[in-house]
């Protein structure tokens, strides 16, 4: 069934090294950009190397509240992983 889902959903591609040195430029979060992209259907969002590699890929959510909780799993998650390091 999500495999379903993610086939039938929009597939965004992004340049990672291009989308976060303009993010940093700008001083702007990439959750602040995500929010701009809400809509009525959950969205892929890819971010490729530049060799067009996926990188990681992100569903976003069709909802604020959602996208919040998302950041704040994410948050917690790369917390986490700073501590292991």
């Amino acid at each position: 069934m999500k495999q379903n889902l993610l086939n039938k959903m929009k597939n965004i591609q992004i340049d990672a090294e291009k989308f976060f040195g303009k993010l940093k430029l700008q001083e702007i979060s990439m959750w602040d950009i995500f929010e701009q992209m809400l809509g009525e259907e959950p969205q892929q969002i890819v971010f490729l190397d530049s060799e067009n590699r996926v990188l990681a890929s992100y569903v976003l959510p069709t909802s604020k509240e959602q996208l919040l909780q998302d950041k704040k799993s994410f948050s917690q998650s790369f917390l986490e992983r700073l501590k292991q390091n």
